[in-house]
């Protein structure tokens, strides 16, 4: 009766502590009535006990501990004992109220007895009611941390499936709006089907092998496998899988993040052939430079740096991993009047922008002199040269 009757009051919002309130109300724990009502107990009850009869005085008393626990729990309940006791005990021992009080009587001493019972009763009601407040103030916490944690799944981009470890097939028990998306199936064909619902048809044993080494350790995984939608669209689902422990330590479910990655993968293989192609064509450049005793330069005008292929390091007698020198080391590489004519080029090429062609003599980091073709044109930008791209040619023979 008394938590029926509890309930009842917090939904009226007539009780404290109302666990379903909004963010902000009074919290379930210890509250201390207001002053104003122990004050109106206090000066009122010892005047209703003096006015009363004996046989109304206990049903008095008792109402108003009960009311106290109700509203107030564990608090009301102290507070009501208390009251109680300077009102039934203190007060008239002290002779504030009545001084003929007959304390010898068997009525008086039978109240005196049932208020102590009653006031035992009353602080295990309180001591309930405040249990009973924080528990049910725990639990619309928890209920509103899980209403917030499943709309989290429901709008996550990802999708999330939940299977149980623990039944034959490791079943879906879970799949989230994404996921219906992201495989073709409903949310009623996705649960309790089969965990390999997606890899029907997936002959990538080394990645599936990998997956079960790794769950069946206990262990989170990550793996990009080849899946299929219901309408049998072959897609790449990036998959990351974790292991949930019961409280033995044992796995009793998996939880999975599913995301479509087909293009990120489409872009990875065409990135591959490209890189691929143009290791061909870079090693084609190699071995045609080799056989026409040619190389190709480019010089940065604005810092002077300057780009290489294997024909130029070949010429110059140089190592290619050290890269190619600034311009004035390549000169230095030139006899002092090849030197003097490649620098009056360059200078006249910056006032004119036209092209050159000139024959001059080299000599190569090993000490092997060639007579070497220099052609090429400048980049401009207006008209300032921004580049020179050059050919290299050996033409001693």
């Amino acid at each position: 009766l008394l938590t029926g009757l509890t309930q009842r009051l917090r939904r009226r919002g007539w009780a404290r502590g109302n666990p379903l309130a909004a963010p902000g109300a009074p919290s379930a724990g210890l509250q201390t009535p207001p002053w104003w009502a122990l004050l109106a107990l206090l000066v009122g009850l010892p005047v209703l006990l003096c006015l009363l009869p004996l046989v109304l005085i206990l049903p008095l008393i008792g109402a108003m501990m009960l009311v106290l626990a109700m509203l107030w729990g564990f608090s009301g309940a102290l507070w009501g004992a208390a009251l109680t006791v300077l009102s039934v005990l203190a007060l008239p021992l002290a002779g504030v109220l009545v001084s003929d009080l007959d304390w010898t009587s068997p009525q008086r001493l039978e109240m005196h007895f049932s208020v102590l019972l009653l006031m035992i009763a009353t602080l295990l009601v309180g001591r309930a009611l405040s249990d009973l407040r924080r528990t049910l103030q725990n639990n619309a916490a928890m209920q509103q941390e899980l209403a917030l944690v499943s709309q989290a799944l429901r709008s996550c981009p990802l999708g999330v499936s939940i299977s149980d470890a623990r039944q034959p097939g490791n079943p879906f028990i879970y799949g989230n709006p994404a996921l219906e998306k992201l495989s073709g199936y409903s949310r009623a064909e996705i649960l309790g089907s089969h965990s390999r619902l997606l890899l029907a048809g997936n002959d990538d044993h080394g990645a599936l092998l990998r997956a079960r080494q790794a769950l069946s350790r206990g262990r989170s995984h990550h793996e990009v496998l080849r899946n299929y939608r219901k309408n049998g669209e072959e897609f790449w689902n990036e998959v990351t899988i974790a292991p949930l422990l019961d409280e033995r330590g044992k796995v009793s479910h998996f939880v999975a993040l599913n995301q479509d990655v087909s293009e990120r993968e489409r872009l990875a293989r065409e990135l591959a052939r490209g890189r691929e192609e143009l290791m061909r064509q870079t090693h084609l450049l190699s071995q045609t430079e080799a056989i026409a005793d040619i190389g190709g330069w480019v010089l940065e005008m604005a810092d002077q740096r300057m780009y290489w292929t294997d024909g130029c390091f070949r010429m110059n007698e140089m190592d290619p991993s050290a890269g190619a020198p600034p311009l004035p080391v390549a000169l230095s590489r030139y006899e002092p009047e090849s030197r003097k004519l490649i620098q009056r080029t360059l200078r006249q090429i910056l006032r004119t922008g036209q092209p050159f062609d000139m024959e001059v003599r080299l000599s190569g980091l090993r000490g092997t002199s060639r007579w070497v073709r220099l052609k090429g044109f400048p980049e401009m930008d207006g008209r300032k040269v921004v580049r020179l791209y050059g050919a290299i040619q050996d033409i001693s023979a």
